[in-house]
């Protein structure tokens, strides 16, 4: 087996490849338009240029034959021909000789390539044993000499300029060939603009974030502790963010920064099982209509997801209405819940009319929700956060939200900290925060194991109160008002 290993090593070492959870993402994701946002030395390159020999060859060797990924698919769908052709750009040559080539030597099967060079010994393209070519361009050339041609991949090691990428872009076409970057974020590139905010409202454009403790030697990767903290002490904050941890100045404020729309943070809608723990969360209004995200979490605990909302017309106006229509959410959803939170500020306002606090509003309407412990607005947000921060074993998120939850998607994606005039974050949220804020209540509040058994043992009967019944749903009524149900 040791001779075998190292055979595998001097001749094919790509086939001992062995991508972590995010560079995994990465080579399985279906996008026609993909990029690498990574720390320095995040292994961000290494994972791009393995792509990249994968392409020359069709498939991906690292993995079975049988693996749904083996093969190298072309934005249609269809298996990438062999030979193609593949063109790389880079910031300079000095990079492409001092970085790129060094990786494709590492990686690529031995004897099966060579490296071309033109009259003053710059590398310009590598041609395989099988027939495809990989191509070479420095971004630094006129835009117009990548303008000719037709080719089935682009890589941009560090984006080019805008231009050049259009002109790269266009050889892609035909094809509907596939695109990658891999690149340390700087503020202010056409790319965050661009790429970063499309990849919120499309499939075809993914971004992968890495950090360069991704590629630690205690993390399974290269880089020596004391090298990694020694870079760290020379960075400001900012560019720690951006040189450490690869997030663009726009992402830098993003409060819920570890979520992104897509699987694995994504799921199909699916029916809770009822021995699922289920929550209901509340963030009533004045104004505009109250805010309700439901949340079931596995009996063990190990896994949760967001199930269910609602903040429209059917929210808005009075207490009896929110109300309805919360039994009428759970009634089609599966099920009540068995503890209901609410936002600890609201429930204690008192109400003009009546006299009574808000929670005592729902209370006498056979609603009981028990306020969330404190606001600790900052840390609340750090703590959701880490709920959909990747496991290192499975590759998952411990919180999932299906995919009918439009409000709170958009909310994860879209809350930031608001920046000051020199771009420094203050720490006052910006942006559509109803929905995560409800989740950042149920945060605050725990849940551990102990109170998720408590609860699944003993929910309060008062939120069983008052049911409708499926025939009632099908003519629900709020104070003459069709809800809808």
């Amino acid at each position: 087996m040791t001779a075998i290993y190292e055979s595998l090593s001097r001749e094919a070492p790509i086939v001992l490849y062995r991508p972590n959870n995010k560079q995994n993402i990465f080579h399985r994701s279906k996008a026609i338009t993909r990029a690498i946002l990574g720390g320095n030395q995040s292994g961000k390159t290494h994972s791009a240029i393995a792509e990249d020999v994968a392409i020359s060859a069709g498939f991906r060797p690292w993995l079975q034959p049988d693996d749904p990924d083996y093969i190298v698919r072309l934005g249609t769908g269809l298996p990438i021909p062999v030979p193609n052709v593949n063109k790389i750009t880079m910031t300079d040559y000095d990079v492409l000789k001092e970085t790129i080539l060094p990786k494709f030597t590492d990686l690529a099967p031995a004897g099966m390539f060579e490296i071309r060079k033109n009259t003053r010994g710059e590398p310009t393209r590598i041609e395989w044993a099988w027939g495809s070519l990989t191509h070479f361009i420095s971004q630094k050339k006129d835009p117009q000499s990548a303008a000719s041609g037709t080719y089935h991949a682009a890589h941009h090691d560090e984006p080019p300029p805008r231009k050049f990428r259009i002109e790269i872009l266009r050889g892609l076409i035909r094809y509907a060939g596939l695109e990658s970057f891999s690149m340390t974020p700087a503020y202010g590139d056409w790319f965050e603009r661009e790429l970063i905010e499309l990849s919120t409202q499309t499939e075809t454009i993914q971004i992968f974030h890495m950090d360069t403790e991704d590629n630690a030697v205690e993390n399974g990767g290269v880089l020596s502790r004391e090298g990694i903290d020694q870079f760290k002490m020379t960075l400001t904050p900012m560019e720690r963010k951006m040189r450490m941890h690869g997030l663009t100045a726009g992402t830098l404020y993003r409060i819920i920064s570890n979520y992104e729309d897509r699987e694995p943070w994504t799921v199909t809608d699916f029916d809770v099982p009822k021995d699922w723990i289920r929550f209901c969360i509340a963030d009533p209004h004045e104004e505009k209509p109250d805010c309700i995200l439901w949340v079931a979490f596995e009996p063990n605990g190990m896994s949760a997801v967001v199930y269910d909302e609602v903040m429209d017309w059917t929210t808005k106006g009075a207490f009896k209405q929110t109300a309805e229509t919360i039994r009428s959410h759970e009634m089609l959803s599966g099920g009540a819940a068995m503890r209901r939170l609410i936002d600890p500020r609201r429930a204690a306002k008192i109400e003009k009319v009546t006299g009574n606090t808000v929670q005592r509003e729902f209370e006498l309407l056979g609603l009981y929700f028990e306020k969330a412990p404190g606001l600790r607005l900052e840390e609340g947000y750090k703590q959701t956060n880490e709920w959909f921060a990747l496991d290192e074993e499975t590759g998952l998120p411990f919180l999932t939200v299906m995919n009918h939850c439009a409000g709170i998607r958009t909310g994860l994606q879209m809350m930031k900290w608001k920046q000051d005039d020199n771009f420094e974050a203050k720490k006052t949220p910006v942006g559509p925060d109803d929905h995560v804020s409800c989740l950042r209540y149920l945060r605050t509040w725990g849940p551990n194991i102990r109170q998720l058994r408590e609860a699944a043992r003993n929910p309060d009967p008062r939120v069983m109160e008052n049911l409708p019944s499926l025939e009632d749903l099908d003519v629900a009524y709020v104070d003459g008002v069709d809800t809808g149900y």
